[in-house]
């Protein structure tokens, strides 16, 4: 028997064990693996969607923040545009209808409504007062605004609608029209009645100024009042509060009155003065202007008694009905402080100067004038 030679087959272990292995083991670890891969690819599927809904709900966030901002936004533009419409009092010059001539030089209704806009201005700039404007409420407050009309705006025609509904405008409209043998100037207002100024072809700014007075007249009659009054037209003054009173504000009133006293007093009529002054200190017992002046006058009037009695109505009023002492300006008190002050100490020390300098005093004048004042004011006043 021959034996075989060949050399004996040398087998690796590892690759011996798979032989060992029975096929329904490797078929079990390749599912494994295939499992274990397959869970590997979802985990990274998740971990990806998870990054993009992440994205996704951080841009759905900001977009829902940017609805709030817009919607806040929408609110707080709404109510500025409600706030002011409620709030406006100013008069509002619309263009003028002008004749076909002056849109040959033109002269466009804009531009003429601008030049009334200036002498409104011009009328407001030469009115000086202490006097806050604000407290004055009708329909001018101390702002005036041109408006043209404008198209395709929106935000503008809402503004504009709620300023119509809401506002106390005072919306004005005019026209100039070639009469042939000279200009007519007519302006209106929504609660003003027409008035028509007549002149020649050369005096449009005339016309516009005496449209514009009359304009701040009947709008603010206490402002129109004071501008007549710091120009020396104490005559108009009264003329003008005369006609206007009626028509004037509770608010109003009690200013012109004022105004009109003060008039009276330049022209010399004190006892008609008075009454003014008294009048407005009836309509608004916390006048203290009307207080003032009145003191002022009764004083001009040697009727210090009387003067000293409205000082003290005054103090009685500012102090009662109140938790704290109403504020009247110091300046208001120098007449009644004047008259109260210790005229007996006064009148002691001006007897000791002169007993000591032989009856005559140190002073640069004489004393004794001055001590005869003194006497002459030892009052009761309480």
């Amino acid at each position: 028997m021959v034996e075989d030679e060949r050399p004996e087959l040398q087998v690796e272990p590892t690759v011996a064990g798979l032989a060992a292995v029975p096929p329904e083991a490797v078929n079990s670890q390749d599912l494994t693996n295939n499992l274990a891969q397959e869970q590997i690819e979802l985990f990274r599927m998740q971990k990806a969607h998870l990054r993009v809904q992440h994205v996704r709900e951080r841009l759905l966030i900001a977009f829902d923040l940017g609805l709030a901002v817009g919607a806040l936004i929408i609110l707080t533009l709404a109510g500025a545009l409600f706030w002011s419409a409620v709030e406006s009092h100013s008069v509002v010059i619309n263009a003028f209808d002008v004749p076909a001539s002056y849109l040959a030089q033109g002269l466009t209704g804009k531009v003429v409504a601008s030049e009334l806009l200036d002498q409104l201005r011009y009328l407001q700039d030469a009115t000086r007062t202490t006097q806050s404007k604000r407290s004055v409420e009708d329909a001018w407050s101390n702002q005036i605004e041109l408006q043209i009309p404008d198209s395709g705006i929106s935000i503008a025609e809402l503004e504009s609608l709620l300023h119509r509904l809401l506002s106390r405008d005072e919306h004005i409209a005019g026209s100039i029209v070639d009469a042939g043998s000279g200009l007519e100037l007519t302006v209106r207002g929504d609660r003003l009645s027409a008035a028509t100024f007549s002149g020649p072809e050369s005096s449009r700014r005339g016309l516009l100024r005496r449209a514009a007075e009359y304009l701040y007249g009947r709008n603010e009659p206490y402002l129109f009042s004071v501008y007549l009054i710091n120009a020396g037209k104490d005559n108009d003054v009264v003329q003008f509060a005369r006609n206007a009173f009626t028509s004037a504000s509770l608010t109003d009133k009690p200013f012109l009155l004022n105004v009109w006293g003060n008039a009276l007093t330049d022209l010399g009529k004190y006892k008609e003065a008075i009454s003014k002054y008294h009048q407005a200190i009836a309509l608004q017992p916390d006048f203290w202007l009307g207080y003032d002046n009145l003191m002022g006058t009764l004083v001009s009037l040697m009727d210090e008694e009387g003067a000293v009695r409205v000082g003290i109505e005054m103090e009685k009023r500012a102090r009662s009905g109140r938790l704290f002492e109403s504020k009247v300006p110091d300046a208001y008190w120098e007449n009644l402080d004047y008259y109260r002050a210790d005229w007996l100490a006064y009148h002691r020390d001006e007897q000791a100067d002169l007993a000591v300098n032989g009856g005559r005093g140190t002073a640069a004048g004489e004393d004794t004038p001055v001590d005869a004042q003194a006497l002459a004011r030892l009052h009761n006043w309480t």
